[in-house]
């Protein structure tokens, strides 16, 4: 066991998700491979401390070589940080995202310019609405869509998104990652007919700590892999 992150869940209040060391590094080696970093990166470090997405940000960039920048959860701090700081690589909620851009483009009518190259949504729905406003806004830098829960060891699918795209996906598996789309049944549904996302893979955690029942609940058994498993995340997609 690598850390126990606490979620909330519908029945039962908070539940601590078990995630394993080789979850954990799966989880880092996929996002490595999606999203490589350099030794002139820096990543910009603005999840609670209290959250197991701070993993992810300092993690991505240690393991890398990078150097990690850190700062205050509110647009503010972090538009601060990502101006001073020079920050090259920022994954936040679209909902902060869109308040930091207000302040640095109120920023860049005084001469303030940012120096992100890329920068990653994740936490929440990015929206079409949105992401065109954010490729405009920041031209010439590389937008991307972050999917995954705690269950999955912070991130399954990624994409990297353009400005005409009329559908913002949620894109790809990670490497050693698997999904599905599923009826109630758990039977496979065809393309463009939504169904509930399940995800496994090496990212898959163990389960919930000291609930077995709603671990068997939500961790079943993966069809397309021998031995594997997968985690209901309940959330409504269609391929």
């Amino acid at each position: 066991l690598a850390y126990v992150a606490y979620v909330s869940r519908p029945r039962g209040g908070p539940a601590g998700v078990m995630v394993s060391h080789r979850s954990l590094c799966s989880s880092l080696d996929a996002m490595t491979e999606s999203a490589p970093l350099t030794l002139r990166d820096r990543v910009l470090q603005a999840a609670p401390l209290t959250s197991d997405a701070v993993l992810l940000e300092v993690l991505w960039a240690l393991t890398s070589g990078a150097q990690v920048v850190t700062s205050g959860q509110q647009a503010p701090a972090v538009a601060e940080a990502i101006l001073r700081q020079r920050v090259t690589v920022a994954r936040l909620a679209p909902s902060v995202l869109e308040k930091v851009l207000r302040i640095q483009e109120a920023a860049s009518a005084t001469g303030g310019q940012h120096a992100l190259t890329a920068v990653c949504s994740a936490e929440e729905e990015l929206t079409t609405v949105q992401a065109r406003a954010l490729a405009k806004a920041m031209p010439g830098v590389h937008l991307h869509n972050h999917y995954g829960t705690a269950e999955t060891a912070m991130c399954a699918t990624a994409t990297e998104l353009h400005p005409e795209q009329d559908v913002v996906s949620l894109g790809q598996p990670l490497a050693g990652t698997l999904v599905h789309v599923l009826d109630r049944r758990g039977a496979p549904i065809a393309v463009c007919v939504p169904g509930e996302l399940h995800v496994g893979g090496e990212g898959v955690a163990r389960g919930y700590l000291g609930r077995p029942a709603e671990t068997a609940a939500s961790f079943l058994p993966d069809p397309s892999r021998r031995g594997g498993r997968m985690f209901r995340t309940g959330d409504r997609v269609c391929r």
